[in-house]
């Protein structure tokens, strides 16, 4: 409904987004309380104007959602400038189309890692040819070895755990399973164009 006295300014509020954040806070809390601090609070990206929410559930593609992929999209091209003849981790991929693009461009080997059971049940079924995919949280990554790869990528994953406190502990999984003289390569949005999803 439009705010009374707004004077034409397009001040609205949205019950929808209300929801949203009401329950948003909500699952943080609860995540905070109980030391479970993940959970799919948001909507993954998916190749091909796919998009589901969630619980897996199709959902009609949105403009937003497609940017957001081919956002994505742009990330990956960028990380797969680095993989011919190496070993490649890709930490809360979700999806799996950042780790056929690796297997594509001449990665020996491609791991994906991701808390999802949806999004690793997507990749197993569109790209499980090209990769492994394992459940897997990022700040918890105990089926991979010290100094497992070449090349780590990390893609807007990062930002989802800062409002647990758990970038440190995150940051040093990545580091770990990286050997020595390897390559990390990790995106965020920046927290000045985003300042409450921002890294």
């Amino acid at each position: 409904m439009a705010l009374e006295g707004a004077a034409g300014l397009g001040i609205y509020i949205s019950t929808m987004n209300v929801g949203h954040h009401i329950r948003r806070s909500l699952a943080h809390l609860l995540g905070r309380v109980t030391g479970r601090y993940y959970h799919e609070d948001f909507i993954r990206v998916y190749p091909d104007g796919l998009r589901f929410d969630a619980r897996g559930r199709p959902l009609d593609p949105t403009q937003k959602t497609i940017n957001n992929y081919l956002n994505h999209l742009k990330f990956y091209r960028f990380a797969a400038q680095f993989v011919r003849g190496r070993r490649v981790a890709d930490i809360g991929w979700g999806r799996g189309y950042g780790c056929r693009m690796f297997a594509e461009e001449g990665a020996v080997a491609v791991c994906g890692a991701d808390a999802s059971q949806n999004a690793i049940d997507f990749a197993r079924q569109h790209f499980g040819s090209r990769a492994e995919f394992s459940v897997q949280s990022i700040t918890a990554l105990d089926g991979f070895q010290d100094a497992a790869f070449d090349l780590t990528v990390c893609s807007e994953v990062l930002e989802h755990i800062k409002e647990y406190g758990m970038e440190h502990r995150a940051l040093a999984e990545l580091k770990r399973i990286t050997r020595r003289g390897g390559l990390l390569v990790g995106g965020t949005p920046n927290i000045e164009v985003s300042a409450d999803h921002g890294f």
